[in-house]
């Protein structure tokens, strides 16, 4: 079922989205099928002190479009079947109701929209929403500017580095996605490493065999030393290396002048 839109500033649009999903679970029925029948329907949603006035002043208007008022002598101007009717209603609702200053909120929303480390996807939705009501262009220079800006640094500077660089906003945009992908993977690589060597970490076995004055010669610690490097640099590394990083538990980083390479 649709929502009640209450007549708040600022909800119209997902009012009238909410609608929209339930008429096209509902597109073979007659009522929808109708733009008047559907009008109405429409209105039957709106309720409370801020939108009731307006509600019964637009269903009489759509009652003298379409059924006239033959006791005062006035003939209907438009068929039931006439989309206009729909038209003009949901436009009507939107300028009663739509947010003041829309355009300059959202610009103030993006300029302080910030990233969350592992939350990119999160991060690009914000945007994308924020950007239609700002009504930018999506690939204007000022537009990709504050996408840049909002993004975690770290992830930022990976981004920055990546050939071809990112140029429109949806380069920019499968870009960051790719760059956190990989950084899970890296992630993954990590674990099954520690698996593969008995549940230890692999920085405890580095150190063990530093302490005994040893190579580690395996394969898998080879892939080891690799993937610490590799990780060292990585775009999550929170901090300096020698400290802990929160996202992997247990693992810690350790210094490269002591890794036994």
């Amino acid at each position: 079922m649709p929502m009640v839109f209450t007549g708040e500033r600022g909800t119209v649009e997902l009012f009238l989205q909410t609608f929209n999903y339930f008429r096209n679970a509902n597109h073979r029925n007659d009522v929808m099928c109708n733009p008047f029948e559907r009008a109405n329907l429409l209105l039957t949603y709106m309720k409370g002190p801020k939108v009731q006035q307006w509600a019964a002043r637009k269903g009489e208007e759509l009652t003298l479009a379409v059924l006239g008022d033959p006791a005062n002598n006035v003939a209907p101007i438009n068929n039931a079947d006439d989309e206009q009717l729909w038209t003009c209603l949901t436009l009507d609702l939107r300028n009663a109701y739509s947010e003041y200053h829309r355009a300059e909120g959202a610009y103030r929303a993006i300029k302080n929209l910030r990233q969350k480390a592992g939350y990119a996807d999160d991060y690009i939705v914000q945007f994308e929403n924020l950007l239609s009501k700002a009504e930018w262009g999506c690939d204007h220079h000022g537009t990709i500017a504050a996408f840049k800006e909002g993004l975690f640094e770290p992830l930022l500077v990976q981004c920055i580095k990546r050939q071809p660089k990112p140029i429109t906003l949806t380069d920019w945009m499968d870009v960051v996605r790719d760059e956190e992908q990989s950084f899970y993977q890296m992630k993954f690589d990590l674990a099954e490493a520690k698996r593969h060597r008995g549940g230890r970490c692999l920085e405890d076995l580095a150190q063990d065999a530093k302490k005994q004055g040893k190579k580690p010669s395996t394969d898998v610690d080879c892939y080891a030393r690799t993937l610490r490097k590799r990780y060292a640099c990585s775009l999550y590394g929170y901090g300096s290396v020698g400290k802990r990083v929160p996202i992997l538990g247990p693992l810690t980083l350790i210094d490269p002048a002591t890794w036994n390479l």
